[in-house]
């Protein structure tokens, strides 16, 4: 019992100081998957965008 209210105290002068998350250094795992998923967003846009570019130029020379 005495170990519980340790934590949760622990837990509640973390949140008063910046969260629980920033206090256990979770934050930088949170920001590294969201960095992650941005990137991979990012690049899958540039791709199919590059794919498409390409398909509308076989289309025009087909056409001419």
């Amino acid at each position: 019992m005495i170990s519980s209210m340790t934590l949760l105290q622990a837990m509640a002068d973390s949140t008063a100081e910046g969260g629980v998350l920033f206090a256990s250094e979770k934050i930088y795992t949170v920001l590294a998957v969201v960095l992650v998923v941005f990137g991979v967003l990012i690049y899958t846009l540039v791709s199919n965008d590059r794919k498409a570019s390409r398909l509308e130029q076989e289309m025009d020379q087909l056409e001419k």
